[in-house]
């Protein structure tokens, strides 16, 4: 059995789930082009463009018609739903299950980007790298959060070093590891929300998958309403929920009820 999981943009720790496991689920990142063992390639955000390789890259790892289970968060959700009417059109074989978090049915699909930055999830994003260990302090770090938001809410596409060109000198090692990681994180976020802005649901054949999904969402979450992730059920031939305590990042920080749900 093989856990595919498609990350969304600026986040991917799911390769330390490998280790939580059961010892007969091998776990395997689909990582769109730009991104992880893929950074070399051309990124891409139409999702027409970016299936054909994915499920060719399902087929090469399963081999002999191993089972699989697919998993997709936030705006990885969609491209694994998408990856799925894409493969039963070819006439691949589907996954077994489903898991999907933090991401509303196709029909229902809000843009991350509209408003993201007024959201509690986009300021704790950048506090994982405006930390005091890497800004020098608190005060520091709070400073260079809410430039960045100032910056980021007039243009997203605002790049790292025209908010902070004295940061983009330094050469102090944490304060250049926090450029690289910031910036391509944001990177990645921005090419998500331009795929998500120019996603369009298309009602045809396929449309509701012969597979089980389970949707899962966080109780606190601003990003994504409850209500929109639960719509996913219309479009799958069964479906379960799983609600996870916490805002758009629980999954990241409490996986234990997907992993235990994995597990089964």
């Amino acid at each position: 059995m093989i856990l595919f999981c498609i990350p969304a943009g600026g986040t991917n720790p799911f390769a330390a789930w490998s280790r939580r496991l059961r010892a007969d689920i091998r776990l395997h990142i689909l990582d769109l082009p730009g991104r992880g063992r893929k950074i070399r390639q051309q990124p891409l955000t139409e999702l027409d463009a970016i299936l054909p390789t994915l499920a060719e890259e399902i087929r090469q790892t399963c081999g002999e018609g191993e089972p699989y289970m697919l998993f997709g968060y936030c705006s990885g959700g969609i491209v694994a739903y998408e990856l799925c009417r894409y493969m039963q059109q070819t006439g691949a074989p589907l996954p077994g299950q489903v898991f999907l978090f933090g991401i509303g049915a196709p029909d229902r699909l809000q843009s991350h980007g509209e408003g993201a930055a007024d959201t509690p999830e986009f300021r704790q994003m950048l506090e994982q790298f405006f930390t005091p260990e890497s800004m020098g302090s608190e005060t520091a770090a709070a400073q260079a959060a809410d430039a960045y938001l100032s910056a980021y809410r007039q243009s997203p596409e605002v790049s790292f070093s025209q908010v902070f060109p004295e940061l983009s000198e330094e050469t102090e090692f944490e304060k250049a590891q926090l450029l690289f990681l910031l910036g391509g994180a944001l990177q990645q976020i921005a090419q998500d929300n331009t795929m998500l802005e120019q996603y369009r649901f298309r009602q045809q054949e396929h449309a509701v998958l012969p597979t089980t999904g389970i949707l899962g969402f966080g109780t606190e979450d601003t990003f994504v309403p409850k209500e929109d992730v639960l719509e996913w059920s219309r479009f799958f031939a069964a479906s379960q929920t799983l609600a996870v305590p916490g805002d758009h990042y629980a999954i990241l920080r409490q996986p234990e009820p997907f992993l235990a749900r994995i597990n089964q």
